[in-house]
């Protein structure tokens, strides 16, 4: 029961340069936790009506902007 683990997580990070269908946004956005993304396969999809952020792969600068603003977001 992995839920858990996400709804204990303050953010979930997706950093892969490559990934199918990215389950663990899927199971984060479930939990009500935010995620910070690289453009992966689906990211923009899953993550574009709100819940995270996409960033374009490779930029760990932008990445962790992100990931202190929505971790610093109420």
């Amino acid at each position: 029961d992995v839920g858990r683990y996400y709804e204990a997580a303050s953010l979930t990070l997706v950093t892969s340069r490559y990934e199918g269908l990215a389950r663990a946004m899927i199971e984060s956005l479930s939990a009500g936790t935010p995620v910070a993304s690289f453009d992966v396969t689906s990211a923009r999809e899953v993550l574009g009506q709100g819940g995270g952020v996409v960033r374009r792969r490779g930029d760990f600068e932008g990445l962790t902007e992100a990931a202190v603003a929505l971790v610093s977001s109420p």
